[in-house]
Order: structure tokens, then C-alpha cells, then sequence
């Protein structure tokens, strides 16, 4: 096979983003050792700031070339790196580009969040940034990925980086503890991926996505065999690690509450986003034939219900907010495992002809529009907390927001609609969200996790108005100054912008997200 070098160069056109990134977080980690004083390790936090705006901005004319939108097969023009076969490592679509995006925004405000408060905590170590987008860099990868090699690397990458800054503060044992919990859980969640990984390939003969599902086609129904299933099984684990799904959670709340909060609000958003979009390629493009989707669909229902379940009811009792909104964040991974559920019952059979096409739509569309949503809502709610920190308060429990709407009345309004998008409230994103996917299920005939999920949203409620009363009934603490920034102002901005915008006009989201689907219409 001859070496195609115009080939190889285009294949390099559609990976400038990632090779922008790449160049950044090197440039970073040689700059660290020379950041020796704050003026300088701020210097080196909006370097990593622009660098992430600069990749967003790489990103759109990959998004103008013709043929991105509405083409995610083997055959798309983003295509690259053709192994033997002609099946390719990555494809540059716009469901990677999409969803690509939200995690360098992620890491973007996650980033203009920390400049100050990583100074303020002493964790201003210049190395912090460049691992911090080595993590953003292995997410783009592992939502690009058509091939296990790719999505192992990818997947380890972010993985990797994101377990030494949940341990940044080394100092602190709560930080440890979290680090550690979430290394050793990880790592054996990577062992049953990659079990699973080599079981699949022995009974289908192939890593790519696209190989496997030809493969999986060209076997009888009903003979998968007990390798293949067992294969499935240990995706499913391994993927339910990554959205810190029931009953794969256990490393959540100790590694949120112990984090730097800027870590916290990044993983909950840019490692859970790239987890779904990792998750919806996986198993919508490798696995969609009918036999394997009754599978894996019958599995998500159950984790979906489960960390609805558990994720909203634990959260009743936390008193520490990080935790609070760690196991609201398991409970929201249950929610966007909603519309993977309705997506899988399509594939299945289990709709009638007639619906079939708008079901499989809606599905997808409601995982893609939440997952903007929820990234928007909680980035937001995390700034507020850093905001938070001030003097000998550490903003981090839910008493240090008693009275706040005396002491800061616009702060404790910004921070009720980000509380009230969580909840799912009409006229903020997460309403939109949470739309489309209890509908999406509804259609899908699963009216029992539809009934699961409205119950549970319900609950949330309450935990998030706990919030809400505390700031405007509850008598104020003791005052004192706020670490407020025009970083840290901006991004709370940026994120109530999306909050409102995608609440109160979601037509172009909806319009945007279309474009995007793995599987069409």
C-alpha cells in the first residue's frame, strides 16, 4: 500500500484544531518551569485562555466545508486516517466538531474561571494549565473516533490528565482521597473496556466501528454468540464509568468535593460530554444491528433509572454543594441516557414503522441539545461558587449562601436560574433539554422510565430550592469581600447567555443539532 502524501496532508487540514491544541499544551509545559512569580502564572492562564479560543475558532471553517452536516458514515469528507480496509481512525463531523466544541468551551470557562482562584487556593502551578488542555485534547479525540485503538487513546488521554488535577491540591487530603478513588476506579473501568474490546474483536475480526457493525450484520440473528455478548457487557460497564452512571458512580462525590472546583465544574461538564458523545458513536455506529441494540438498550434503561434514582435522592441529603451537585450529576447522566434508550428501541424494533423516523430523530437530538444545556447550566452554578470564595469562607456549602440575596441580590438571581434551569423550570435550557428527551421517550413506548423520570425531576426540585430559600430567607453570614474577577464575571456571563438563549429561542440549537446526527432520519 503506497503512501498517498496529498492525502495525508488533507487528513492533517481536518485534525487543525487538535494539532493547534496539541502545540499549545506543549508550549505551556515548557513555559511552566520559568512561571516563578503569580504575575507570570496568570500570564501562562490566558495563554491556555486564547489558545482554547483559537482552536474554537479553528473549528468553524471545519464546520462550513460542504458535506459535514447530515454525513457521519465511513465515506464522510472528514474521514481521515484510513486504516487497511479503508475504514478510518476519525471522522470530523459535525457531531464531533459539535460536540468537540463543548468541551474546549468547557475547558475555555473552566480555564477564565480559575485564574484568580487558583491563586487564592496556592495551586497556581504553571503545569496546570498545559495538563488542563491535554484533557481538553483527549476529549476531541475520543468523540472523533471511529476505531478502539483511536478511542482507547483518546479516552486514556483525557482520562489521564483529568486524575492529576482532581489531585492538584496534593496538600489536602479530601483532594487525595478523590484522586485516588477516581485513579484506582478508572483504571479498573479501562481494564473491562479494553476486555471488552479484545472480545469483540475476536468475534468480529475488526476495531473499527464500521468493521464491526458489517460484521455483526453478516451474522445470523440470534447467534451472536456468547463472546460478542459478553464483549457488549463490558462496553457498557466501562462507558457507564466514564457518564458516572449507577452503579458505576462510586468515584463521583469524593472526587468532585475533593477537586479545585474549577477541576469539579470541568469534569462534570467537558469529561461527561465527551463520555456521550464517546458512548452515542460506540454504540449507534458499532453496535445498531438489531439483536445488539435490544441489548445494550434494555442495560441503559436500567443505569438511566438507577442514577435518576439514586442521584436525586442522595442529593436531598448533602449539605456540601460540590457533593450536592455531584449527585445531581449522576442523576443527569440518567436523563441524557434517556434519549440513547429511545435511540436503541428504534434500532431494536420496538417502534411501529410509522415513528420510527421521529423517534430515532428526537433521540439523538435530546442527548446533543442537553448536553449544551447542562454544560451551559452547570459551568454557570460552579462559577457562582467559586465567586463564592471569599476570606475565610470557602463557598462550598450550602450555608455559605444563606442571605446572599441581601448581600448580592444580582449574584443570588443569576444563581436561582441556573438552579432553575437544573430543575428543568420553563424558559431556561435545561426545560428545553428535558423536553425533548421525556418526549423522545414517550414516543419510544418506555412510559414507565418517562414516569421515572418526571418523579425524580420533581425531587431535584426540592434540593435546588433548598438553595434558592436559603439565599433569600435565611439571615446573611458574615460579610466580607468577594474574589470577583472580570474572567470569572465573563464566564458566569457566557454561561447565563446560553442559559437564557437556548431557553428562550431554541430554534437555532434545534437547527444546529440536526445537522448533527450519527444515524439519519
Amino acid at each position: 500500500m503506497s503512501f498517498d502524501t496529498a492525502q495525508y496532508v488533507r487528513d492533517l487540514g481536518w485534525l487543525l484544531p487538535e494539532l493547534w491544541l496539541t502545540l499549545a499544551g506543549f508550549v505551556l509545559l515548557a513555559l511552566a518551569p520559568f512561571a516563578r512569580d503569580a504575575a507570570a502564572r496568570r500570564r501562562l492562564a490566558w495563554l491556555s485562555a486564547v489558545a482554547q479560543g483559537i482552536t474554537l475558532v479553528l473549528m468553524v471553517p471545519l464546520l462550513l466545508r460542504d458535506g459535514v452536516f447530515g454525513a457521519a458514515g465511513p465515506d464522510a469528507p472528514g474521514a481521515v486516517f484510513r486504516v487497511a480496509g479503508g475504514q478510518p481512525l476519525l471522522v470530523i463531523d459535525g457531531f464531533a466538531l459539535l460536540f468537540g466544541g463543548l468541551v474546549v468551551l468547557a475547558g475555555l470557562l473552566s480555564t477564565l474561571m480559575g485564574i484568580r482562584f487558583l491563586e487564592i487556593e496556592k495551586l497556581d502551578r504553571g503545569e496546570f494549565h498545559a495538563v488542563l488542555l491535554f484533557a481538553v485534547l483527549g476529549g476531541m479525540f475520543l468523540v472523533a473516533s471511529t476505531d478502539f485503538i483511536s478511542l482507547f487513546v483518546g479516552l486514556e488521554t483525557m482520562s489521564l490528565s483529568v486524575y492529576l488535577l482532581v489531585g492538584w491540591a496534593r496538600d489536602d487530603r479530601k483532594s487525595n482521597e478523590g484522586a485516588l478513588k477516581y485513579f484506582l476506579l478508572g483504571a479498573l473501568a479501562s481494564g473491562f473496556l479494553l476486555y471488552g474490546m479484545s472480545l469483540v474483536y475476536g468475534a468480529t475480526g475488526s476495531t473499527n466501528l464500521f468493521g464491526i457493525a458489517a460484521a455483526i450484520g453478516d451474522l445470523a440473528a440470534g447467534h451472536a454468540g456468547p463472546f460478542l455478548l459478553v464483549g457488549l457487557l463490558l462496553l457498557v460497564v466501562g462507558v457507564g464509568f466514564k457518564m458516572a452512571a449507577v452503579p458505576f458512580h462510586m468515584w463521583t462525590p469524593d472526587a468532585y468535593e475533593g477537586a479545585p472546583t474549577l477541576v469539579t465544574a470541568f469534569m462534570s461538564t467537558a469529561v461527561k460530554t465527551a463520555a456521550f458523545g464517546f458512548g452515542l458513536r460506540l454504540f449507534l455506529v458499532g453496535f445498531p444491528a438489531a439483536g445488539m441494540a435490544r441489548e445494550w438498550t434494555l442495560l441503559f434503561a436500567l443505569l438511566a433509572a438507577l442514577s435518576m434514582t439514586l442521584g436525586n435522592w442522595v442529593a436531598l441529603l448533602q449539605d456540601n454543594i460540590k457533593r450536592l451537585l455531584a449527585y445531581s450529576s449522576i442523576a443527569h447522566a440518567g436523563y441524557m441516557l434517556l434519549g440513547l434508550v429511545a435511540v436503541g428501541a428504534v434500532l431494536a424494533g420496538e417502534i411501529p414503522a410509522g415513528l420510527r423516523s421521529t423517534v430515532l430523530e428526537w433521540g439523538q437530538v435530546s442527548v446533543i441539545l442537553y448536553a449544551i444545556a447542562y454544560t451551559f447550566t452547570n459551568l454557570g452554578a460552579f462559577a457562582l461558587v467559586v465567586m463564592m470564595r471569599r476570606g475565610r469562607i470557602a463557598g462550598d456549602r450550602v450555608d455559605d449562601f444563606s442571605g446572599l440575596a441581601r448581600r448580592r441580590p444580582l449574584y443570588a438571581a443569576i444563581m436561582t436560574i441556573f438552579l432553575l434551569s437544573l430543575g428543568g423550570i420553563p424558559a431556561t435550557a435545561g426545560f428545553v433539554g428535558k423536553y425533548w428527551l421525556f418526549s423522545a421517550i414517550l414516543e419510544a413506548g418506555y412510559g414507565w422510565l418517562a414516569l421515572v423520570a418526571v418523579v425524580n425531576s420533581a425531587v431535584s426540585l426540592y434540593y435546588y430550592l433548598r438553595i434558592v430559600v436559603r439565599m433569600y430567607m435565611a439571615p446573611p453570614v458574615v460579610e466580607e469581600p468577594y474574589a470577583v474577577t472580570p474572567a470569572l464575571a465573563a464566564t458566569v456571563a457566557i454561561a447565563l447567555a446560553g442559559v437564557l438563549v437556548l431557553g428562550l429561542l431554541p430554534q437555532p440549537f434545534l437547527d444546529l443539532v440536526a445537522g448533527t446526527l450519527l444515524l439519519g432520519p
